[in-house]
């Protein structure tokens, strides 16, 4: 016997209609687009970049994804000697990037190229659009503020489209 469905419980009680909902979704940017990863190694900078990137000037910290295979290479927005958190521990913080050009995409998925390595492709859904900082977050296999070009044609960024990008200067800020 299946058991009985239960009465959904109310949406909310503040009288929203459901548009003002769905507006203010959109436009809402969160102060959030934290990742949560383990440290796998912390290593004081400067520290050489891939051919024709700068050196990480703080150090460089790789970090993996929990139930997945990638290990991500970034360079430090704070020097290496700030961050207390030993190996094989969890860390939060923020991955920022500059996106080279946003391309609108059709599918495909939510990704980062390499798995092991520094970032040179990302592919997922724009959660928020920050346009005071001119930046979005985008859901890959990580949540990454992606800070965008002034040339980049800003009609094809919508919050809860799929787009996909090169980056490059990818850094990562702890946070907490």
């Amino acid at each position: 016997a299946r058991p009985a469905c239960e009465e959904p419980p109310p949406v909310s009680d503040d009288h929203a209609t459901t548009e003002e909902h769905e507006t203010a979704a959109a436009t809402a940017v969160p102060t959030e687009g934290i990742v949560r990863a383990i440290v796998r190694s912390i290593e004081p900078g400067p520290v050489a970049g891939r051919p024709g990137t700068p050196p990480a000037e703080h150090g460089r910290i790789v970090l993996h994804l929990a139930h997945t295979d990638y290990d991500l290479h970034l360079a430090l927005a704070v020097p290496a000697d700030t961050i207390d958190v030993p190996v094989g521990k969890r860390i939060r913080g923020v991955i920022e990037a500059s996106a080279m050009r946003i391309h609108p995409a059709h599918g495909g998925g939510q990704f980062i190229e390499p798995v092991i390595g520094e970032p040179r492709i990302v592919a997922g859904t724009v959660e928020a659009i920050d346009e005071a900082a001119d930046r979005v977050l985008v859901e890959a296999a990580a949540p990454m503020w992606l800070s965008m070009m002034e040339i980049q044609d800003r009609s094809v960024v919508d919050a809860g489209g799929l787009v996909n990008c090169h980056v490059r200067d990818v850094r990562f800020r702890p946070v907490g």
